[in-house]
């Protein structure tokens, strides 16, 4: 017997332990037949390969490779630990047994452990009564939150599989899990993720269930299966895609039945679809694809469409922030378009194609919606088109473009378009504190009408018949001047070394003047150009410090002063435009305001008005989830047309509690339009959280209540994403994160 912390080296076992060396010391060791077993008590560690063993007694059988240690364990591995009261352990193959046990991840957050652990080949193991959880371990040895079942099974490089599971938070169970896949490495895994779940005093309960599929390394697939108790059932599949670095996608197809409503109407309040009878079939498709096809060419697509002018108003996304949601509610109309675009040198070409839906009707003279609306809306099936910039002899920088274009549409004119363009441009001030250029714009353009005829599409009245070949000239022509004055000031400041005020008052002219052979059809922007002589003029008073650790020049207020006179025509009672005052702030880096006024000094009103404030503590921190912010916005324009407020803010209580606050108040109806309040609770150890959310709004008429369970390593449960004040951004490839239900 040795004592006394011997040390003692035990080289090879045999072949079969790869003839590494295994160190064992403890405070007594001896051997038994003549050296095969050794036993160790006391203190015991043991180390081979990159593996450390300590216990209180230990067993060591050289020609099995079998260990067995007891009295308190602590084994060491470089992709797992393990807490454990006694183990079996066959070292060739690292398989064995471990009783009352806990085992952590590595680097990784988290762990697993129970009564029994068995340890098969590689990092596979089968825990029996045990748990999962990715939170870090309290003082007390115990995690925050954890997922318990009778029986766990764990990849541990890839994911971990459990049935009859119970998610407890300290302990206390919470929810009954039936089936669970969970990630534990970094590899995706297929399997049903965490469910939406809420509620709306308009579409009732609201449970929304997603399937993941891993396809490959390159795509996935998101299955969701859609359920509104008062409205709607749907399906909506996502497939994302990114074979290689120059070639990637995602498009969203949705699908929902309208059934449970009834033959309803819709519940928006507004003149535009007061009324509306919805469809009891409904379906959208949303997309992108972009992709490199060499190092000068490009194609893109980005669709958006629905099959009723009403679903993007009704029907919220599956995924995606509040205000990418109002975006689409509120737009007029839905864009899709494609093309491929090519370089080469100091030119540019390509061809498109675009497609609009139009998702107002207007009503006719007895105030019936038009259904037929949509046979107006103009299509370019496709464009041609080049352009190639430079600059000739004499610093005369030039821009040539040219295309030919389809235009279609159901009713009304339609036909082809070849529209040429060139821009000339000529410095005659270059240096100095007085800048100023000539410009000057030639614009031919000629059409081949297929359909002659145009229809007003609210009398249905038909106008006068087109030429064939309508053809216009534009000829264009300005002059800009500008000046700079600047005044340097010292500054003795931690911060600032000094500040130039700089003034630049401005002067315009612009000319516009063409001709026409008949009458044009109207396509877009550039059949619209009108033949007018203006003079704009105004100036720009521009602060710039300069700080002191960075040598940089920040600009932290701008104030603009500009008006605009038509020598052409009156605008309202005089040849005078507004004055439009614009300004910019930003006294910090966490605060900042802007506005634009227009003031019309003929009637002395204001005719408009826009202003924005924003203003955060940290800016991390509210990305974070966690921090104080606050933003509002003012829009007006005169007559009643428009005058609202919307404000949103979150107040960080400390850094595991913030509330949340946003409403949009009216002023022409007198009435809040939107209200919502939320709060997020996060854990000390940041591995869940908790966000619930409260939301009132009109238009249509509902009451949302939402609530998200976050639990770090594995995604969320539930929605609390209506107010847009304390969700966290995630990223698309956080879903490789994501755990099955």
């Amino acid at each position: 017997m040795w004592s006394a912390y011997a040390l003692v080296t035990v080289v090879a076992f045999s072949t079969d332990l790869h003839a590494e060396s295994i160190e064992l010391e403890a405070d007594t060791i001896s051997y038994i037949q003549e050296g095969e077993i050794v036993e160790a008590n006391g203190n015991v560690r043991v180390n081979w390969a990159s593996n450390a063993l300590r216990a209180g007694v230990l067993r060591l059988e050289k020609v099995r490779g079998r260990l067995v240690a007891g009295g308190g364990l602590l084994l060491t591995a470089p992709d797992y630990g393990v807490t454990a009261d006694s183990l079996e352990l066959f070292l060739e193959n690292e398989t064995g047994r471990f009783d009352n046990v806990q085992i952590s991840l590595g680097d990784r957050p988290g762990g697993f452990g129970g009564r029994v652990v068995e340890k098969d080949l590689g990092q596979r193991y089968v825990v029996r009564d045990g748990y999962y959880t990715t939170c870090h371990l309290r003082e007390d040895g115990n995690p925050d939150w954890d997922i318990s079942s009778e029986k766990i099974e764990v990849q541990a490089d890839s994911h971990g599989t459990m049935q009859n599971g119970l998610l407890r938070v300290r302990g206390i169970p919470v929810l009954y899990v039936p089936y669970m896949v969970f990630p534990v490495g970094d590899e995706r895994r297929s399997g049903l993720l965490q469910p939406n779940i809420g509620h709306s005093s308009v579409t009732g309960a609201i449970y929304y269930q997603p399937y993941f599929w891993a396809i490959d390394k390159h795509m996935d697939l998101t299955t969701t299966f859609g359920l509104e108790t008062s409205a709607r059932i749907g399906l909506v599949n996502e497939f994302r895609y990114a074979p290689s670095k120059d070639t990637k996608g995602a498009f969203q197809v949705e699908y929902y039945n309208e059934k449970i409503r009834g033959d309803a109407v819709t519940d928006i309040v507004s003149p535009l679809f007061s009324g509306r009878s919805v469809p009891i079939d409904r379906a959208a498709i949303s997309g992108m694809h972009r992709q490199r096809l060499s190092p000068e060419s490009d194609f893109y697509l980005d669709v958006l469409a629905a099959t009723d002018d009403l679903y993007f108003r009704e029907i919220d996304t599956v995924e995606g922030s509040r205000e990418h949601i109002d975006l689409r509610r509120k737009a007029r109309y839905s864009r899709s378009d494609g093309g491929l675009i090519s370089r080469a040198g100091f030119s540019s070409y390509g061809a498109e194609a675009e497609f609009y839906q139009d998702f107002v009707r207007p009503k006719d003279n007895v105030g019936n919606f038009i259904d037929d609306a949509s046979s107006f809306t103009i299509q370019k099936p496709l464009e041609l088109w080049g352009e190639r910039d430079g600059e000739w002899l004499g610093g005369v920088a030039f821009v040539a473009e040219g295309s030919v274009a389809e235009f279609w549409r159901e009713k009304s004119t339609k036909g082809q378009r070849l529209d040429l363009v060139t821009t000339i441009e000529k410095p005659i001030a270059p240096g100095g504190p007085v800048k100023a250029k000539l410009w000057g714009r030639g614009r031919a353009t000629g059409y081949r009408m297929d359909e002659r005829m145009p229809v007003d599409i609210l009398t249905g009245n038909v106008g006068t018949e087109l030429d064939e070949f309508p053809s216009r000239g534009v000829i264009e022509a300005g002059a800009d001047v500008s000046m700079g004055l600047a005044r340097d000031f010292e500054l003795d400041s931690e911060r600032w070394t000094g500040m130039r005020n700089v003034l630049e008052p401005f002067v315009s002219a612009h000319r516009t003047s063409g001709s026409a052979r008949g009458e044009l059809p109207l396509y877009d922007g550039a059949d619209s150009i009108e033949g007018r002589t203006t003079g704009t003029y105004g100036v720009v008073s521009r602060l710039l410090f300069d700080e002191r650790e960075t040598r940089e020049h920040r600009e932290l207020a701008r104030l603009q002063l500009s008006q605009t006179y038509n020598f052409s025509e009156r605008v309202r009672t005089d040849n005078f435009s507004d004055i439009d005052f614009a300004a910019l702030l930003v006294p910090s880096d966490r605060l900042s305001l802007n506005t634009l006024v227009s003031y019309d000094t003929d009637g002395a009103i204001v005719t408009g008005a826009i202003a924005s404030l924003a203003w955060y503590s940290d800016i991390d921190e509210v990305i974070a989830g966690r921090g104080t912010s606050l933003g509002a916005a003012y829009h007006y324009v005169r007559d009643g047309g428009l005058e609202a407020l919307e404000a949103r803010g979150t107040l960080g209580l400390s850094e595991r509690v913030s509330l949340g606050a946003k409403v949009r108040y009216d002023f022409v109806g007198e009435r809040f339009i939107e209200e919502a309040v939320s709060a997020r609770l996060t854990s000390s150890c940041d591995c869940w959280a908790i966000n619930i959310a409260a939301v009132n709004q009109v238009n249509p008429d509902e009451f949302q209540f939402r609530i998200l369970v976050e639990f770090g390593g594995i995604g969320s449960l539930g929605n609390a994403s209506g107010t847009g004040l304390v969700s966290t951004p995630q990223d698309p490839a956080e879903r490789n994160w994501r755990g099955g239900w």
